[in-house]
């Protein structure tokens, strides 16, 4: 049988909590290791103190670290690796074995077992005691926990996290809300590691190249591995309408995304996918995940194009079309300023410029009866009949102004290319896959309609309505994309801690609807681990916060997370000198976040919560969260009743819930007193000791 190698997810763990040194000559001794096993050069010794699994080996690397192995018949897994003490503690009392019932290869801690005893008066309940073995087992709980398991409450169930395989945590949860999982079948896996469910912690490893890039690199789990609970989204293949996957921050939309465009693309060998969102950063992103998940067989990337939906305009309007120059901002703003009706008119220039921007150009308008009946949500002053025509006589002339400027606007760019489609029939891409769909226009999603809205499979959309930041929301519907009947929600979050979670959701509706009447209930989450409270710092002076924000982050750094795996946020530009000044304290190299740049290795990541979106950090600082930065003083001001005021709050609440849910383990809120407002709705979860898993 040919011998084969892995990675588990506790070795990546653990190697980055070795001095640089020690981390490098581990790599070189399990480069040595892959290239031959039995090599005399290898000190490798039997691990006698581990009386639960006979196969863990310690390979001892010069005078420091050791690395332990667990090595069976045809299959060799590297586990971890730490100082002498560490390393023989953490092996202690391991054990690493197929379930019986499920088949998956399973790593999990061995607790020594006590006579089980129904003792439980007057305490909590626990709603898996009475459950039996076949139950526990269809779980995937292993034999040795299931005393554990039976005594766990709804909260302390979590705290067993770290001792069983996280599938066993989301099928106990559902277990609980009634649904029993369905007996395992394992015939077609032909060995324990190849179950998905054990592709969760251990990575096989087929060439020296590909362990050389394992261990250049993150453990990157989320890109790899589907989730049962997001699999039948991605591999359902009659959708017959347009499709919704919405979540909440770190439910793993954007990875049903990935994996939805991979399995479109093997499924469909001659045809092209489009996987797409708003932002060059993001693309990027989903690029590098792509490019993970598919390195096997790179001739499925081939197939798959990764652009931000902007690029794919311009590119498509250049080919079908003609050249064109977009109009920017500033464009507009000049031309509206020029036009001889604005001087006339009792409208402010910048009221007439956003009118046109928000509502004429980006739904297509081209004659006063159109706009007399479009639809405008999120605008901020209404208007009598009157007052729309006095308007329209002004902002009709500005497409002509702008034609003699050679200026497109976005929204005539995109309106000529989804009336080409539909009167040529042109679909570049046979299926289009759409991440942060929330944030996507009236105007693209208009495009997006023409492409595959009446195509099975033609559209699949991932996103957060708690996370829309950048748009108005309006009625896809009326765009030809309805998805009532098609819309799903994850509830597992794999990667936000259950009191980071728990603190961010205060800040938004329980249930938040779209103008098309779909909802998405926020109250029926479940985090997988419980994790540490975030601190909420009330600071008298900047300097006083720099110093708190500059002491967690040394603590993180000491207790072994990496420079890139923190980031520190803020609201606007006019923050970011209070992060900087934080690195600079700490003596740290940074990386600013804009739509180009991404994380990069050895520097914290500063940026402000608008690029926050799509990223994850094991450690998040939010500061300067002062009561006149957010909500946005100069936003609020300039709301002119009170609707738009409580429209204006709503989207200050969920550029903060955006910046405090890219935090898994760690989140760090800090401001100069008055503190913001949205403090108070923080606080309370951290107020209670205790809670169920919900």
């Amino acid at each position: 049988m040919v011998m084969q190698f892995a990675l588990a997810n506790t070795f990546e763990s653990s190697l980055i909590r070795l001095p640089n040194a020690e981390q490098s000559q581990v790599k070189s001794a399990l480069v040595d290791l892959f290239r031959d096993p039995t090599a005399p050069g290898l000190q490798m010794h039997r691990v006698d103190k581990n009386k639960h699994d006979p196969d863990f080996w310690s390979v001892k690397v010069g005078r420091g670290p050791r690395i332990i192995v667990h090595w069976t018949a045809d299959l060799i897994t590297i586990c971890y690796a730490g100082r002498h003490d560490d390393a023989y503690s953490w092996v202690e009392r391991r054990r690493i074995a197929p379930h019986p019932m499920t088949g998956a290869l399973q790593m999990f801690v061995v607790q020594e077992i006590v006579e089980e005893r129904q003792i439980w008066v007057d305490a909590p309940a626990r709603p898996l005691a009475n459950r039996t073995d076949e139950e526990l087992d269809r779980c995937g709980v292993p034999e040795f926990l299931r005393v554990d398991v039976r005594a766990a409450t709804e909260h302390s169930l979590l705290s067993l996290t770290d001792r069983l395989p996280e599938e066993c945590v989301e099928a106990l949860i559902d277990l609980i809300a009634g649904r029993l999982p369905l007996p395992s079948s394992s015939r077609s896996i032909t060995q324990p590691i190849d179950h998905p469910d054990a592709r969760r912690r251990f990575r096989l490893i087929e060439t020296e190249q590909e362990l050389q890039d394992a261990l250049g690199s993150t453990w990157e789990r989320w890109a790899v591995f589907l989730h049962p609970h997001q699999r039948e989204a991605v591999e359902k293949d009659d959708w017959n309408g347009p499709v919704r996957i919405s979540g909440s921050a770190g439910t793993g939309k954007t990875i049903v995304a990935v994996h939805r465009a991979v399995h479109l693309a093997k499924m469909n060998p001659d045809e092209r996918v489009l996987l797409t969102t708003f932002s060059t950063m993001l693309a990027r992103s989903l690029n590098e995940k792509i490019r993970v998940l598919v390195a096997r067989d790179p001739r499925i990337r081939e197939r798959i194009e990764i652009e931000t939906l902007d690029d794919v305009a311009q590119r498509l309007y250049r080919t079908w079309i003609a050249d064109l120059t977009l109009a920017t901002n500033e464009d507009i703003r000049a031309v509206v300023e020029a036009l001889p009706g604005t001087a006339l008119s009792s409208f402010h220039p910048s009221f007439l410029e956003t009118e046109w921007t928000e509502v004429a150009d980006a739904w297509g308008v081209e004659t006063f009866d159109e706009y007399k009946s479009v639809e405008r949500l999120g605008r901020r002053q209404s208007l009598t009949p009157l007052q729309r025509k006095a308007v329209w006589e002004v902002i009709e002339h500005i497409p002509e102004a702008l034609r003699l400027l050679g200026r497109i606007s976005s929204g005539a760019m995109y309106k000529q290319l989804a009336d080409h489609v539909k009167l040529k029939g042109n679909r570049p891409f046979a299926f289009v896959v759409v991440d942060e769909a929330q944030d996507v226009s009236v105007a693209q999603l208009r495009l997006l309609s023409e492409f595959g809205a009446n195509q099975v499979n033609g559209l699949f959309f991932t996103g957060d309505l708690a996370q829309r930041i950048f748009r108005a929301p309006f009625s896809w519907a009326k765009l030809g994309v309805n998805i009532r009947g098609r819309s799903r929600t994850l509830r597992i979050n794999y990667r936000t801690s259950k009191l980071i979670r728990e603190s961010a959701d205060n800040l938004i509706d329980r249930e938040i609807a779209d103008p098309d009447g779909i909802s998405e209930r926020r109250d029926n989450l479940i985090s997988l681990f419980a994790g540490v409270p975030p601190e909420i710092k009330r600071l008298a002076t900047r300097e006083q916060e720099r110093d708190s924000v500059a002491n967690w982050v040394r603590a993180r750094l000491d207790s072994g997370s990496k420079p890139d795996e923190i980031a520190i946020f803020v609201r606007s530009p006019k923050e970011l000198d209070r992060a900087y000044d934080v690195a600079a304290t700490c003596g740290l190299s940074r990386v600013v976040l804009d739509d180009g740049s991404l994380p990069s290795p050895g520097s914290v990541t500063i940026g402000t919560m608008h690029f926050a979106k799509g990223l994850e950090f094991r450690s998040v600082a939010v500061m300067a969260c002062d009561r006149d930065v957010i909500p946005s003083q100069g936003r609020s001001e300039d709301a002119i009743s009170e609707h738009e005021l409580q429209r204006i709050e709503t989207t200050e609440r969920h550029l903060l819930y955006v910046a405090c849910t890219r935090a898994r383990d760690h989140l760090h809120l800090s401001g100069v007193r008055p503190v913001s407002q949205f403090f108070d709705d923080l606080e309370p979860s951290l107020q209670r000791s205790s809670g169920n898993l919900q």
